[in-house]
């Protein structure tokens, strides 16, 4: 994608900010909407203990501004239409006593 959404941004809630426990495997196409292109965003959010997490678009006009101000989500890779089942990699959290 040659223009990039703006946006500021959460270090920890989007692309190309964090590490991946589990990579987008379907097509190179959706990795690389989340981790160059900005234009994927994944959210904190995850689907049961080991699922995937949620993933979004932010749609923008023909001017490349927000055309809404909530993300949609999405279930299933817009290239390819695999389901998408990536997951980011988060630290253990240590038992509090």
């Amino acid at each position: 994608m040659g223009d990039r959404i703006e946006l500021s941004q959460n270090d920890d809630h989007v692309g190309g900010r964090f590490k991946w426990e589990r990579e987008p495997s379907c097509c190179s196409q959706l990795k690389a909407a989340v981790d160059e292109d900005k234009f994927i965003f994944v959210s904190n959010f995850v689907d049961g203990e080991n699922g995937p997490n949620s993933f979004y678009m932010m749609p923008v006009d023909a001017d490349g501004y927000l055309a809404r101000s909530k993300g949609v989500q999405i279930s299933h890779c817009p290239w390819c239409g695999t389901a998408i089942d990536a997951r980011k990699h988060y630290p253990a959290k240590t038992k509090r006593r």
